[in-house]
């Protein structure tokens, strides 16, 4: 666009604008998936790229802006969608401006992408006769403080701030985002229809051994003690970083030599990786996760400041034994005002300050732990109880060498011939760190080792509490005797939450406090749940049920099955009929309709355009 109206003939100028235009057009309305995804996310070579976006959007919004008030401005649902990329991008950042590590295609990395200039340029993209958009100065009154004279206008004006807390679902790229004033959490897998991520050793901030960034990682930034969400409270850092220990992943615990990687993409063997979300503020992500050494199943169930993470079907597919992996927490203690005396806390009673310090647990016996950030690890001891696995717990000083240019001790001494196959001056890996900078920091590090993982049969559950100030009595709540939502109508008698299956093919979680049932079927051959108020699903899905009935119940179902070219259903008990989209209707792509069937029940056909979560109401009828 910046060339075209540097031509001297204006009709030539034109013709290029309007040709722009229809190839704009076209990406925004026909292509669903790539470079603008449904769910707002910006991709390249199939997969989202955060990096690409900060060419490719900016160039587009700036297009949109100064075209704003001329015969070529964009449609009404043009502008719909490029409210819903600015949307997705400012929730995705940290600060405004950085993009959590494991959620760009060269995950690893911090990316930086500046939200704020970006929805300061959108502001203009408004109606015929329209100074502003009320979106976007919606969004501007959340990012900017009250004090800003940019601002002044839509205050005046009393526009409504535009929330940045919820839960938005990523499904284009695996992923949900879960945020709240006191914290942001990035949830992030792979999936087989998308490329998950990509290796490019010869840069400087190379992610060369960040093959395990996204087997399910729970990447999670605390407010500091003023309040303030800023990235580097989630202690994460190159200087020592540990890469088989990415919180939240399951994985194996290689040597450097063996994550290394000078040039390669990862992507996944299965389809089902994705979530959906409720009312906007809660949600779900789950992940049939497959890739060469490991095979798993997650769900992460994300309600308030309660992350409950599921595991199950947990095997090693290498041959090569391992330590197989699912990593709590791994933060350093920068930022923390006693540094490495600030203490976990075990059982919400013993103090463990000490520095270095190491213990594995064996026996069952830890319920909770509180890292030195203050997050919350709440063991589930009636779901993990027939399991084989350790607790381990660390607090040292950790060293990473990256063979990598930017570390080099002398750059005149270089052993790399070919980073892209991995070939350097010395045969083995090994030989080639005397070379290159030895980086340290002080980190506190919690993970569950699995014992059983050759029969598919592992499991293991854990929730994490942020800022939780009644922790201890949430989990005492754990021993209430009733295992059954929908036995009553006063719920006091129940746990905080139940795992209602996770057996091979299904997971059904309950949240007590919202009162929803979460569901997940991996698999066509069991479909039909009989669990809470739903019969059964079509097609493996995701699902959330907010309420028990009589009455109204919100309903959000979501397929990562990218090439569905059908519809979806699920079947309710009983009789029920009024269902009302609340979801967008992605300009008229997206419908609900009920129907009866022979066995009394009802059916709830949902037409959709791929893969976003559709939410609707639906009542109970008593014809």
């Amino acid at each position: 666009s910046r060339l075209i109206v540097c031509l001297s003939d204006q009709t030539e100028t034109i013709h290029r604008i309007s040709a722009l235009r229809y190839v704009l057009d076209h990406c925004f309305e026909t292509r669903i998936h790539e470079p603008l995804a449904l769910d707002g996310t910006v991709h390249h070579h199939w997969m989202c790229h955060y990096e690409y976006a900060s060419y490719a959007l900016p160039d587009i919004v700036k297009f949109a802006s100064e075209m704003n008030d001329t015969a070529f401005r964009f449609s009404n649902n043009i502008r719909r969608i490029i409210r819903r990329c600015i949307f997705t991008l400012n929730f995705c950042l940290i600060e405004n401006e950085k993009i959590p590590a494991n959620l760009n295609a060269r995950a690893g990395s911090c990316v930086s992408c500046n939200g704020l200039n970006l929805t300061k340029k959108c502001i203009s993209i408004c109606n015929e006769g329209y100074s502003y958009d009320p979106f976007f100065a919606g969004l501007l009154i959340t990012l900017c403080p009250k004090s800003d004279k940019n601002i002044a206008t839509y205050l005046d004006d009393n526009v409504e701030p535009i929330s940045l807390d919820g839960h938005l679902t990523l499904n284009s790229t695996s992923a949900s985002i879960h945020r709240r004033s006191n914290f942001f959490v990035a949830v992030v897998g792979m999936g087989k229809n998308r490329r998950g991520l990509e290796i490019y050793g010869w840069l400087q901030e190379s992610n060369s051994y960040g093959e395990y960034v996204r087997n399910c990682s729970v990447f999670l930034v605390p407010a500091n003690n003023q309040g303030v969400i800023k990235y580097s409270n989630a202690g994460c850092g190159y200087p020592g970083w540990n890469w088989s220990h990415w919180p939240g992943t399951t994985c194996l615990v290689k040597p450097p030599s063996e994550l290394f990687e000078g040039y390669c993409n990862l992507t996944a063997k299965n389809w089902l990786a994705g979530g959906t979300s409720i009312a906007g503020r809660d949600g779900m992500f789950s992940n049939d996760f497959f890739v060469l050494d490991i095979a798993f199943r997650r769900s992460v169930y994300c309600f308030d400041n309660r992350i409950t993470v599921l595991t199950t079907n947990l095997k090693l597919l290498q041959q090569i034994k391992r330590p197989v992996v699912t990593t709590l927490f791994q933060s350093n203690f920068s930022n923390l005002e006693n540094a490495e005396q600030t203490p976990f806390t075990l059982n919400n009673d013993e103090i463990i300050s000490e520095f270095p310090y190491e213990k594995s647990f064996e026996n069952h016996d830890l319920d909770s732990v509180t890292d030195h950030r203050k997050i919350t690890y709440y063991l589930h001891s009636n779901e993990n109880s027939n399991q084989s696995y350790r607790l381990v717990l660390r607090r040292s000083e950790q060293q990473m060498i990256y063979l990598n240019q930017s570390y080099l001790i002398d750059p005149k001494n270089n052993p790399i011939i070919d980073i892209k196959s991995k070939h350097f001056r010395e045969a083995k890996y090994e030989d080639n760190e005397k070379y290159f900078k030895t980086t340290k920091d002080n980190y506190g590090l919690g993970y569950i080792e699995h014992l059983n993982v050759d029969d598919g049969t592992a499991s293991f559950v854990y929730t994490i509490l942020i800022g939780h100030e009644q922790s201890n009595q949430w989990m005492e709540e754990f021993s209430h005797s009733s295992k059954d939502p929908w036995a009553s109508v006063d719920l006091t008698d129940l746990p905080p939450s139940l795992i209602l299956s996770k057996s091979d093919d299904t997971h059904i979680f309950y949240d007590r406090d919202t009162d929803t049932t979460c569901y997940t079927c991996y698999s066509t051959d069991r479909l039909e749940v009989n669990i809470g108020l739903v019969r059964s699903f079509e097609q493996p899905c995701m699902a959330m049920v907010r309420g028990r009935g009589p009455g109204t119940i919100t309903v959000s179902i979501a397929t990562t099955d990218f090439m569905l070219n059908k519809t979806m259903s699920m079947v309710l008990k009983g009789k029920w009929a009024n269902a009302e989209l609340l979801s967008d209707d992605e300009n008229g792509c997206v419908h609900v309709r009920t129907e009866a069937t022979a066995d009394d029940d009802t059916k709830v056909t949902v037409w959709q355009r791929i893969y976003m979560p559709v939410e609707f109401e639906i009542s109970q009828s008593y014809d």
